[in-house]
């Protein structure tokens, strides 16, 4: 987690999923940079999404850079690994907090929360035990489903088919030779999200709003423990506050410890 911009009226902080470098360096580290050059250069901005997007613009640079981008082949570019990004804040001239999704290979902005409470979760990267929790299911269940429904239409049609062609039969009517029923094909999306769990994001108090996102954190990376194969996500978990009119502050962050002072040989 990172900042991305801040002045008396403006703060804007990221967070990253994908990609962990471009260019050799850190995404923290790009985020720094961009900062400097902003700050160089004597640019200003008033609202979140003008942040967001000088961002975006600034590490697709970087990230074609990293990938020979201008070199590859077409047909190998849309399969280039992705870095996003989850950036929020505060802007001057924004009524209300805003927090966009990027994506840097798609060159994607998408706004989050456009409801009328502005406010809500949203995640990038590994999160399928959080979603479990607050959606009840994951996108792995729904792209199953899913795909299960579609696959089996085709035999279902049939089935449906043969049944309604032998009552008609039974009723006594004479079904032309060659007759064939079209069974349209239609698929309904299931209402996958119609049961999320029942948090009052928009008026949460700020520590509640910290305790939720230490336990959707930790949820997450302390489920990795009990997964097969290696740990994909892990790590100490930084959390930093946005409010309006205050500094961006991340909260609880650990010094640098020099915890090995050598051996003793003392007999």
């Amino acid at each position: 987690m990172f900042l991305l911009y801040e002045d008396d009226d403006t703060s804007v902080a990221a967070v990253t999923a994908g990609m962990a470098t471009l260019s050799g360096v850190t995404i923290a580290s790009v985020a720094a940079r961009f900062r400097k050059k902003n700050s160089s250069d004597g640019i200003t901005f008033t609202s979140v999404k003008e942040v967001a997007e000088a961002f975006l613009g600034y590490t697709r640079i970087e990230w074609e850079r990293q990938l020979d981008y201008a070199n590859a082949p077409e047909e190998q570019r849309p399969y280039f690994p992705d870095v996003q990004f989850i950036a929020g804040g505060y802007g001057k001239d924004d009524e209300t907090s805003k927090v966009f999704k990027i994506s840097v290979s798609s060159r994607a902005l998408e706004e989050q929360f456009v409801w009328q409470t502005r406010s809500g979760t949203c995640f990038g990267g590994q999160a399928d035990f959080v979603e479990r929790l607050l959606v009840g299911v994951d996108q792995r269940i729904i792209n199953g489903v899913n795909h299960r429904l579609i696959s089996d239409m085709p035999a279902r049609g049939a089935r449906f088919a043969s049944s309604f062609a032998e009552q008609l039969r039974a009723a006594g009517v004479i079904i032309p030779e060659g007759f064939q029923f079209d069974i349209p094909q239609e698929f309904t999306e299931l209402p996958w999200h119609d049961y999320v769990a029942n948090v009052d994001f928009a008026n949460l108090p700020t520590q509640y709003a910290v305790d939720l996102v230490e336990l959707l954190v930790n949820l997450q990376s302390g489920m990795q423990r009990f997964a097969n194969g290696v740990a994909t996500v892990g790590g100490r978990t930084h959390v930093g506050v946005l409010k309006r009119g205050e500094k961006f502050v991340m909260l609880n962050e650990p010094k640098l410890h020099h915890n090995h002072t050598g051996y003793s040989h003392d007999l």
